[in-house]
């Protein structure tokens, strides 16, 4: 197991055993076959939409580039941590669409780094409502390397030599989104594909495999005074032979320029919200989760920073304020 981490007495073949398996379920929940959960969680899931859903790109009406930044379960060596680096914008047919992503993520000895491309199709289906049907394409590169783990036997013969080989996989996802100047809701599968990730090499003859996930979206921006409106956002995740993944959160948005907010992750998180238009097109949060599962005896929670910049075309301000 990870160093500065739980240490495992192996003097005897019982505790032997329970430290292999524990260390057997780490790297199976890293590379996503125990629980499913292959895809990294963002508390800022609802700035974060086209990760999950390509029809999502070019909604902002401007050129748009994001990063978000999650390091989670800070204290504990060898914790996830993702970044996500993502351009979208309208093209010269409005009705086209077109994105750029790059998702980092890293726990202990496995990294997974994706670069997709998304296409949107975006037509008005009432005045004041817009449905887009996406597609996402690109490759993904797996990559570990188990003994590189810091563990109480360093001679342990199910882990010396025992390497994941390196792989890249194709992807392909679908989406489609629906919204309005106040409301959101979208279906996407960002993964179709369920490719063979990797082999291990070594002592052991396991593959490993890409789950396909299932996200729904939701949004809504609810007027309560001039200076105060609330914003409530769900995402649901679904992913085979793992328990449902659902966020709610709910966000106080000041005089069109500060944002306090709170969320949950049922069953394993709260989270508090902060951001800040520092100008009409540059926008900043931050947040911090509070794990409420077990590893909260082992970790400090999550943190995670979010940066947005809206390019507007022809110098114009746009056509109505985006909160979503």
């Amino acid at each position: 197991m990870f160093q500065n981490n739980l240490i495992i007495n192996t003097t005897t073949k019982k505790m032997s055993i329970m430290k292999k398996h524990i260390l057997l379920i780490l790297v199976l929940m890293s590379s996503g076959v125990l629980f499913a959960q292959q895809d990294p969680q963002f508390t800022h899931y609802m700035y974060n939409s086209i990760a999950v859903n390509p029809a999502y790109a070019g909604s902002r009406d401007a050129l748009t580039i994001g990063l978000l930044n999650r390091n989670q379960w800070i204290g504990l060596k060898g914790a996830p941590t993702s970044q996500n680096l993502f351009i979208h914008s309208p093209l010269k047919n409005e009705r086209l669409n077109l994105g750029l992503s790059m998702l980092n993520d890293k726990i202990g000895p496995i990294q997974q780094t994706s670069f997709n491309v998304d296409f949107a199709y975006r037509f008005p289906l009432t005045e004041k409502i817009k449905i887009a049907f996406g597609l996402k394409g690109g490759m993904k590169l797996f990559q570990a390397k188990l003994s590189d783990l810091a563990t109480t036997d360093p001679d342990d013969p199910d882990l010396v030599g025992a390497n994941i080989n390196s792989s890249w996989t194709p992807n392909l996802g679908f989406g489609v989104y629906l919204n309005s100047e106040r409301w959101y809701a979208g279906i996407g599968v960002p993964k179709v594909l369920q490719s063979n990730i990797a082999t291990i090499d070594g002592n052991s003859n396991a593959s490993y495999k890409e789950i396909r996930h299932y996200f729904f979206i939701a949004g809504a921006l609810l007027p309560v005074s001039p200076m105060i409106q609330l914003k409530p956002s769900l995402q649901v995740k679904s992913a085979i032979n793992a328990p449902l993944s659902t966020d709610v959160t709910l966000e106080a948005i000041l005089n069109n320029r500060f944002s306090l907010g709170a969320g949950h992750r049922i069953g394993d998180s709260f989270s508090a919200l902060v951001g800040m238009n520092i100008t009409e097109q540059f926008h900043a949060g931050l947040s911090w989760d509070f794990t409420t599962s077990r590893i909260n005896q082992v970790s400090n929670g999550s943190i995670e920073f979010f940066l947005r910049y809206d390019f507007l075309f022809k110098n114009d301000q746009m056509k109505s304020p985006r909160y979503f």
